[in-house]
Formats: C-alpha cells, sequence, structure tokens
C-alpha cells in the first residue's frame, strides 16, 4: 500500500484501509485485526487509528493509517540532505469469520504501507 501523497518531516499523511464482508445466504459478521505497531515504528511516526474492526455481513469499515514523521529527522536521514526518502511500516494482520472466509484459523498475512518522506519545509 502506497501513499498517494508525500509529507514533509513535522506534517501527516494519511491513507484508508476498507475492510468489506460479502452479505449472502450463508455469510456471517467477521473480524479484521491489526498487530500493535512495533514501538521503532510508532517513534517514526506510524500509527493506526483501530486495532481492530467487526464487519458485519454486507458493510464495509474504514481503518485509518497515518505517517506523521517527527519535525527533527536523524542526521543520516536523506531528508536532511533535501532528497525524498520512503518509510515502511509492516502491518501484521488476520481475519476470520466473514463471507466468504479467506483465511484458514490461526494464519496472519503482511500489508506493508509505505510513504515518501521529504525535509521539513523551509
Amino acid at each position: 500500500m502506497t501513499f498517494k501523497d508525500q509529507v514533509h518531516a513535522g506534517d501527516t499523511a494519511e491513507e484508508k484501509l476498507y475492510i468489506g464482508n460479502v452479505k449472502s445466504d450463508k455469510s456471517s459478521a467477521g473480524d479484521f485485526k491489526i498487530e500493535q505497531l512495533a514501538e521503532a515504528d510508532t517513534a517514526r511516526g506510524w500509527s493506526v487509528d483501530k486495532l481492530g474492526v467487526a464487519v458485519k455481513e454486507g458493510t464495509q469499515e474504514t481503518i485509518v493509517l497515518k505517517f506523521s514523521p517527527p519535525a527533527t529527522v536523524p542526521v543520516a536521514s536523506l531528508a536532511n540532505f533535501e532528497l525524498a526518502e520512503w518509510s515502511e511500516v509492516h502491518l501484521k494482520c488476520s481475519m476470520k469469520g466473514g463471507s466468504p472466509q479467506v483465511m484458514p484459523k490461526d494464519q496472519h498475512f503482511i500489508i506493508v504501507a509505505r510513504c515518501k518522506m521529504l525535509a521539513k519545509e523551509k
């Protein structure tokens, strides 16, 4: 998942992840979960508004992922040299229930999100 907007250090970019559940005669509610982000990821500015949602039959839920890099970037960052730099976060996700049921029990998948960071605006 690549953010469509670039972000300057100290600003915020966000993208939405839409989770849907098909309605059918065999449908049931489903759960979508994201594991807590690592401390290193939150320190770099990544956040998720909800770590889980219950999705009723025939509905859709939204999870907002934000990237807000600190205004002061590390010395070794390319942004200090007025160059763009990609930041990535790996979201470990799981789903259960829903229709169609797409994941076997106790399995997960990874969503890789990335956003381009620029130097702080002058």
